[in-house]
């Protein structure tokens, strides 16, 4: 399957807030936690905007580095998810990629879910 992007790009406040989490949670890569944060943003009820107008220059995650070996599965689950957007909401499918990817950092930063995310660290990294 073709993924929805080539590289996953975050701001510098994206960098900032993944920062705070590894510190948290003891996860150690930005992918790893990116992956979660790309599932909690999927599974956010709200609506996918684009989240911020700052620039996503601060940190460069390649696909395949990012999915690995789950790169199938991940691009499905943002492809049925963009999907089921409204015609009249629809962004591009990179955009949305990255709108949920920033969205589940904020989910882990302004929620409990950095203290529920190192109970499962050995799950997660696998």
């Amino acid at each position: 399957m073709k993924p929805p992007v080539e590289t996953i790009r975050l701001s510098k406040s994206d960098r900032d807030r993944l920062n705070k989490i590894k510190r948290n949670t003891g996860l150690e890569s930005w992918n790893t936690i990116c992956r979660l944060a790309l599932l909690l943003g999927l599974h956010a009820r709200e609506s996918a905007t684009i989240s911020s107008h700052e620039k996503r220059d601060a940190i460069e995650i390649k696909w395949d580095t990012f999915a690995g070996r789950w790169a199938n599965i991940y691009a499905g689950l943002i492809l049925l998810s963009h999907s089921k957007l409204p015609q009249k909401n629809k962004i591009t499918l990179s955009e949305y990629t990255h709108t949920r990817i920033e969205h589940g950092i904020l989910i882990m930063i302004k929620s409990g879910t950095l203290d529920e995310t190192s109970k499962f660290k050995d799950l997660i990294i696998n």
